[in-house]
């Protein structure tokens, strides 16, 4: 997808290291269209078409006649958006998360938000051409309009963090006074604990258990991949 914007590198900054073995591929390189059609086209194309049908359920865009702009692909902070800071788990939290949850017997479930950018209303002004192979044929010269933050914009996670934190505290959650992402709420004695991890929640129920320990492992995710 060709658009008014351009990907930019992530920050410098420090992380841990992790063994080299778990990497599966080279991880900076980008997905190319014209590759993936090449090697899958068939199943690329569902899948493209499949995302598109989500962007018209969520109202994510429209078609607007192609306005006059001058290097609208370069986002610049405070110019073109204000915030792109959302917060992130830190996976100790997580751990922590999880050792409370045996401890106390919790019933720990675990979700994953499709297409969980698409949520988070745009407050900024951002235009995108229509994708290859998806060209509206009596508006070939028309570009999106974006009403909803999209993958690859700076502040896309902030919209999505802002827009899942605000629902969680309209429905009686409160938000931790040292972990932006832990989410609490009680009712009769029991608790409710909602962990926020960019796009995926974990949540933990009260229930009368014994504690048998719990076990994390993304066998779903790898079988996906």
């Amino acid at each position: 997808m060709h658009t008014f914007y351009q990907h930019h590198p992530f920050e410098h900054r420090w992380t841990k290291d992790r063994p080299l073995e778990q990497v599966i591929r080279n991880p900076s390189q980008p997905v190319r269209t014209r590759h993936q059609l090449e090697s899958d086209g068939e199943m690329y194309m569902f899948a493209l078409t499949e995302e598109l049908h989500q962007f018209d359920r969520l109202d994510v865009w429209e078609l607007i006649d192609r306005p006059l702009c001058k290097n609208g692909y370069a986002q610049k902070e405070v110019v073109d958006f204000k915030e792109s800071f959302a917060p992130v788990a830190w996976l100790e939290a997580v751990r922590l998360f999880i050792a409370y949850a045996a401890h106390k017997s919790f019933t720990v479930y675990h979700m994953d938000v499709k297409t969980a950018f698409l949520y988070g209303p745009l407050k900024e002004e951002v235009y995108v051409n229509q994708p290859d192979s998806f060209v509206d044929p009596y508006h070939p010269d028309k570009v999106y309009r974006l009403k909803k933050a999209l993958y690859g914009l700076k502040q896309a996670p902030r919209a999505w963090y802002d827009e899942l934190s605000n629902f969680l505290v309209s429905k009686g959650f409160s938000k931790g006074s040292i972990d932006p992402t832990l989410f609490i709420t009680k009712h009769r004695g029991d608790i409710l604990l909602v962990q926020i991890y960019v796009d995926d929640i974990i949540f933990g129920i009260r229930i009368h258990q014994s504690p048998r320990g719990i076990l994390i492992n993304q066998a779903k995710y790898a079988q996906e991949m």
